[in-house]
């Protein structure tokens, strides 16, 4: 994972294109893994590393980083309206987070 965000980096860097990164949203390990045939199962352990090493890989490379992670895990139930995708609520607020949050970013 490491290394496949420092080769994204190198791109855009090569580009010259500005990159903000935006963590990923947790992962209910019972609601996720619970259903089967083709999904993969996944951990919310696991994704806190992904997290954890992004964070690490941005501040190295000075790129700012928005915390989904931390903004989705605050707010209320119920999230998700099955096993992986968020309800209309929470996109909206998604949506108004990340809105705010880019403004700045893109003034």
């Amino acid at each position: 994972y490491r290394q496949n965000l420092q080769a994204i980096i190198a791109i855009t860097k090569g580009l010259h294109l500005p990159t903000i990164f935006i963590n990923s949203t947790p992962v209910e390990d019972e609601r996720h893994n619970k259903a089967t045939g083709y999904y993969i199962n996944r951990h919310n352990a696991d994704l806190l590393r992904c997290n954890e090493i992004a964070g690490e890989v941005m501040a190295e490379n000075k790129i700012p980083v928005i915390d989904l992670y931390g903004f989705t895990d605050a707010l209320p139930e119920p999230k998700y309206c099955d096993h992986v995708h968020y309800t209309e609520d929470v996109q909206k607020k998604h949506g108004e987070f990340l809105t705010e949050i880019l403004k700045k970013y893109l003034a």
